[in-house]
């Protein structure tokens, strides 16, 4: 399951897409609760060498399991936090911006989503 915030993932056919037109921290609270009923973190939920507050697209690649994972659940609660503790610094951005932020998004992922396997 893909969980996204990124209107760019809309129409991707070869996997479940759980699109959510909500916050970054929103998506990161939705990924911990799906975490809790079993589902586990297959991409992290914070890109390197971007600050979580200019992260305005969030999408997380997640399966499910037979029991919680706690790498996962530590992973999620340590971004929902960092994500929380930016947040107040979050400036505006022209949709220019706000584009370059949603193919960086795109981009990472649908490179994860190619090393599990799924077809993009």
């Amino acid at each position: 399951m893909l969980l996204t915030n990124n209107w760019r993932f809309k129409e991707l056919k070869n996997i479940d897409i759980l699109y959510e037109k909500k916050s970054s921290l929103d998506i990161l609270i939705h990924a911990r609760d799906l975490v809790h009923l079993g589902y586990k973190l297959m991409t992290h939920p914070l890109y390197a060498n971007l600050k979580p507050r200019e992260m305005l697209y969030r999408s997380i690649y997640l399966v499910k399991t037979n029991s919680m994972d706690l790498e996962s659940v530590m992973l999620i609660e340590e971004a929902i936090s960092k994500l929380q503790m930016a947040n107040f610094k979050r400036r505006e951005y022209n949709q220019s911006v706000k584009d370059d932020f949603s193919y960086i998004d795109f981009e990472i992922v649908k490179d994860a989503l190619r090393q599990g396997g799924i077809d993009v």
